[in-house]
């Protein structure tokens, strides 16, 4: 290849041969004529040497620019090949190592998730053994538990008895009927009233003896009625002038039943002997200016012959609240007060209910 090309150079490169012999003909310092005939007719031509010496020179230069020129373009050709060459092979090399290190990335993300799923599988496992010892746990402590609460219920249920029934004897004892109270709890207006507590214990219906829900039921009833029971004296500073049971009637001058209890005091202002509702505030026969206070549990307060009444029938008052004056109203035979302890509309003795409920207070 590179012959061939030296070759087509030197061709380019040497003289003609018709100037060269054009040049051994003409005289070197003078011009000559040429006379050329042609179809056309006849041609004359002055030519001189150095003229046809230096064309041929300039055309050299000519081709020897055009030469330089085709090799720089052939060379930049091979450059450029060769550079995209390299490029090609850099890519390829490029795109191997790429291929490479995914297959390494691929590889790892697989191990990865084995490990991953592995590790799933046995935290799963794990837990799911927790969660079994914990259940068999919960279990065995809900039986231990549930042992311990039957044991406590019957252990309790002595004590339950034995407390019935000394409320039962101490609220005999002040003439108050226990079996009687449940009939009276939504008598009047039931101020005191405690909630019912059996519903804490429906949940625990399979462990408690329907006997034991009965105790615990009666005996709500009856501390019930002891949070009603009146407490105060309702006259401060007061000495008892007449007691309750038989006597004389002062002014009637015959035996009777007196229903209450008589109190005098210097402080003659009327205090209400516990929480409740007023029932009525007016004058009644015999009695005078009279307040009837209803505590519930058919409990009622009776404080008679006032001389001034300071609350009005429906309403609300409080122990200690004041509710009247003492008087002479009525059929009396001097300032005092009678004080009456009602239940079920049956009196009985205000001094041993008085005591009762300031013992258990």
């Amino acid at each position: 290849m590179l012959q061939i090309i030296s070759n087509a150079l030197k061709r380019l490169w040497a003289k003609p041969g018709w100037i060269q012999a054009l040049e051994n003909v003409l005289p070197e310092s003078e011009p000559a004529k040429l006379i050329i005939t042609h179809s056309g007719g006849v041609q004359y031509l002055e030519v001189n040497r150095n003229e046809i010496e230096g064309s041929h020179l300039t055309l050299q230069r000519a081709i020897r620019f055009v030469c330089f020129g085709l090799a720089m373009v052939f060379a930049s050709l091979i450059i450029y090949i060769a550079y995209v060459n390299f490029q090609v092979w850099h890519l390829d090399r490029s795109l191997a190592d790429k291929k490479a290190e995914l297959v390494t990335l691929n590889d790892a993300i697989n191990a990865s998730q084995t490990v991953i799923d592995n590790s799933i599988k046995m935290a799963l496992e794990d837990d799911r053994r927790i969660h079994v010892t914990q259940l068999r746990k919960i279990l065995i402590d809900a039986h231990r538990k549930e042992d311990v609460f039957s044991e406590y219920i019957a252990a309790t249920s002595a004590m339950m008895k034995a407390d019935v029934n000394q409320l039962k004897s101490r609220l005999t004892g002040v003439g108050l009927d226990p079996h009687q109270i449940a009939k009276s709890r939504k008598a009047g207006v039931n101020t005191c009233d405690m909630p019912d507590r059996i519903q804490v214990l429906d949940a625990a219906n399979k462990h408690i003896d329907r006997d034991i829900l009965n105790l615990y039921s009666e005996r709500n009833r009856l501390v019930a009625m002891y949070s009603a029971l009146p407490k105060l004296n309702p006259l401060k500073g007061s000495k008892v002038t007449s007691t309750f049971g038989f006597r004389d009637h002062p002014r009637l001058g015959n035996a009777r039943v007196h229903e209450g209890v008589d109190f005098t005091s210097p402080d003659r202002r009327i205090r209400a002997s516990g929480d409740g509702v007023v029932k009525s505030a007016e004058f009644k026969n015999g009695y005078g200016l009279t307040v009837v206070i209803d505590h519930g549990h058919g409990l009622e307060t009776v404080y008679a012959h006032l001389s001034e009444i300071k609350v009005k029938t429906g309403q609300k008052v409080a122990a200690s609240d004041a509710i009247g004056i003492t008087g002479n109203t009525g059929i009396s035979t001097g300032t005092h007060l009678h004080f009456e302890t009602r239940f079920n509309g049956r009196p009985v003795d205000p001094l041993k209910l008085l005591a009762e409920a300031n013992y258990v207070r």
